[in-house]
């Protein structure tokens, strides 16, 4: 195999290996989309953090092999730290947002009633 070679398989491995998580944020995101116009923000919250985390669960493990191909074994030394601090970063903004809907969505529905 090429070093430029992008090894799909691993990729997939990693992928199957995170499927409950993705099944999670993908149910989600579904649950929220239906409920948007009754959720409103909070809705528009919750599927930006899902759709985040979603992003770097996925997207993350694709950067992770395909840095594995990459240079030196330095050079991909350098290459996850930064991958996985920026995963990190957006992980937590995620996080962050879902818990912001689940905020504004608590007080929306208390002024409801």
């Amino acid at each position: 195999m090429d070093s430029q070679e992008f090894p799909a398989g691993l990729l997939f491995q990693q992928i199957a290996s995170a499927t409950p998580g993705i099944l999670v944020y993908v149910i989600g995101m579904v649950l929220l989309g239906v409920n948007l116009k009754r959720l409103g923000q909070s809705a528009v919250l919750g599927l930006i953090g899902c759709g985040l985390l979603l992003f770097t669960m996925v997207g993350g493990s694709a950067l992770q092999v395909w840095a594995m191909r990459q240079g030196t074994v330095s050079q991909i030394g350098a290459s996850m730290a930064t991958i996985g601090a920026l995963t990190s970063l957006i992980h937590a903004l995620g996080i962050g947002l879902l818990v912001a809907g689940i905020l504004t969505g608590g007080t929306r529905y208390r002024s409801e009633r």
